[in-house]
């Protein structure tokens, strides 16, 4: 899997400032190897830094990242200013030169340098994160503190989103954007009963796991804290864009129209 891919998004178009973000990161991160340069490298063309043998890219871009309403809309419904940062001018491309032993421990890295170069950029305004997944830069700046904490406490809510919908009066549903990055799968839950906040709260649980674990929930296992509360699990593919998903809920999938949950 390609290593993972953060935009900072601004207002205008800046070069990071290499040895202020490094600063930072010492700070913010001091168990981590953080240097500018380091003797006899290969230098990539773009801006980058060191943690240790990794080489991070900052490629600074004079243009907005590529326009995706839904992912705006489901940003919104936790983050009212995200349609103002959909306005942005410019970004700067946090990434990963090469392909790393650990999709989680890649992610961690991308996140703690994206907090840092918040801390250190002036007009930061958003970050999304590998093209799916928009928060703001307050929320990148404080839960990125976390970025290499470990299992269950690194910040998985700035890789993943849960989205929740409303597939019929009397029953809400929720689904994931990005865990597929970690685990080869979303998931889409739908109990017909269930209410949002346990749902989602539920559904995040899952998603830490399976991020740390990967894909090991297997078709027809059985999933919930107390025997009673049980729930069979299938693999099967979404009613959204078709990719493999765990389902949670009834089968065969109910058609219909769908309404996200405001």
């Amino acid at each position: 899997m390609s290593p993972p891919i953060a935009f900072v998004l601004l207002q205008q178009a800046a070069v990071p400032d290499l040895q202020a973000l490094v600063d930072v990161l010492r700070q913010r991160h001091p168990d981590q190897p953080w240097a500018v340069d380091a003797p006899g490298l290969k230098r990539p063309r773009a801006p980058f830094i060191l943690c240790g043998h990794r080489i991070v890219i900052l490629l600074p871009v004079d243009a907005p990242v590529p326009n995706d309403e839904s992912m705006w809309a489901h940003a919104a419904m936790s983050w009212p200013e995200a349609r103002l940062a959909a306005r942005h001018r410019a970004h700067v491309i946090v990434s990963l030169m090469g392909k790393g032993d650990d999709s989680v421990e890649d992610a961690k890295l991308v996140t703690a340098v994206v907090g840092g170069l918040i801390a250190t950029a002036s007009g930061a305004c958003g970050v999304v994160f590998g093209g799916l997944v928009a928060r703001s830069p307050q929320i990148w700046l404080e839960m990125s503190q976390e970025a290499f904490a470990p299992h269950p406490d690194y910040p998985i809510m700035l890789w993943i989103d849960i989205v929740p919908f409303r597939p019929g009066p009397q029953s809400v549903g929720a689904f994931t954007r990005g865990l597929s990055r970690f685990a080869g799968r979303e998931i889409e839950y739908e109990v017909p009963g269930a209410s949002s906040a346990p749902l989602i709260q539920r559904l995040a649980g899952l998603a830490s796991y399976m991020v740390e674990h990967g894909d090991l929930v297997r078709d027809g296992d059985t999933i919930g804290e107390q025997q009673d509360e049980r729930i069979e699990v299938h693999h099967g593919f979404s009613r959204f864009d078709g990719k493999p998903v765990l389902r949670i809920g009834p089968e065969p999938v109910p058609s219909g129209p769908l309404k996200l949950v405001n």
